[in-house]
């Protein structure tokens, strides 16, 4: 089983907290509202692999995928793709989780597999 996730990643940022309550910012709930639309059909999995694949920069010389050591980081993307999952996260029991820069000409995604 394997899903693209035509979107690009966003990692899953701090709660804002205030004296009327806590949540999300904007952005962040907007990006977990269009990957709940796409993932509403993704059946509940325990070992899945997860890669992200990041916005190649200008500055960066044509080629393939090469891997991604910048800011975000991984852990916080996981944490973001997990709360758009229809089911509840604590099932996976096996995860292995990858960013990378895009190759040339390729768009940002999330490209999820698994059993």
């Amino acid at each position: 089983m394997q899903k693209i996730i035509h979107i690009s990643p966003r990692a899953c940022p701090r709660p804002k907290v205030t004296r009327f309550g806590t949540y999300y910012p904007k952005p962040y709930q907007e990006y977990n509202k269009q990957l709940k639309a796409q993932l509403q059909d993704f059946p509940q999995l325990g070992e899945i692999t997860i890669c992200f694949v990041m916005k190649r920069p200008k500055a960066m010389k044509p080629g393939e995928r090469e891997p991604h050591t910048k800011k975000p980081d991984l852990d916080n993307l996981v944490k973001g793709l997990c709360d758009g999952f229809p089911w509840d996260d604590k099932n996976i029991h096996s995860l292995r989780a990858f960013k990378v820069y895009a190759a040339t000409g390729e768009n940002p995604c999330i490209v999820i597999s698994g059993k």
